[in-house]
């Protein structure tokens, strides 16, 4: 499993599509991934509660995985969101894209030291913008790390990007998306998600 996910760069689409061909490779990574998310804790899967129109509200979202990522990495995590409305799919993306974004800054900066981590949402000129601030810096790290590569390829999925960038008050990652692009992608995003 460590080669279909971590060495190469599938994408989790290319790998369903193999599970769907009968990749026996493919299934059990697919099978191993999916054990893992159900193991753990909520942190990585807050509830989304779509209302009728099937949208939710990102920042809601964003604040109930950052309050479950606080208790579970044991880090000072303070979070400023607007209120976004948004397709539910797009935002379990970008839930996905958040959580990973806090875990690294809190492994690959914090490095169990004391320190804060930082989150902003907002919404403007129809576009969302997420920052997630590391209190502590790192040397500036160019390493295309299998997290980022999950990342980048999540914020591509949402029509979007990341950015990384280091300095001497600290650490930040950016992903940045258009609602109006997001809108059109919600369907296939929720088919991905099955």
């Amino acid at each position: 499993m460590q080669l279909v996910t971590t060495s190469t760069r599938t994408t989790p689409r290319q790998l369903r599509l193999a599970a769907l061909r009968g990749d026996a490779v493919a299934m059990l990574a697919l099978s191993m991934a999916a054990q893992r998310m159900r193991a753990t804790p909520s942190a990585r899967r807050a509830p989304v509660i779509p209302t009728d129109d099937g949208t939710m509200d990102l920042g809601g979202h964003v604040g109930s995985i950052c309050a479950a990522l606080s208790e579970q990495l044991r880090v000072r995590l303070s979070v400023k969101t607007d209120e976004i409305r948004l397709d539910a799919a797009c935002c379990r993306r970008v839930g996905l894209i958040l959580s990973e974004l806090v875990r690294s800054a809190a492994r690959h900066n914090l490095k169990g030291r004391r320190g804060a981590i930082a989150v902003t949402l907002s919404g403007w000129g129809g576009n969302v913008r997420c920052l997630v601030r590391s209190s502590r810096s790192t040397a500036a790290d160019s390493q295309e790390r299998p997290e980022r590569r999950r990342v980048r390829t999540l914020a591509e999925e949402l029509g979007g990007s990341v950015d990384w960038w280091f300095t001497e008050s600290g650490s930040f990652a950016g992903l940045h998306f258009s609602i109006e692009r997001s809108k059109d992608l919600p369907s296939q995003l929720n088919a991905d998600l099955t």
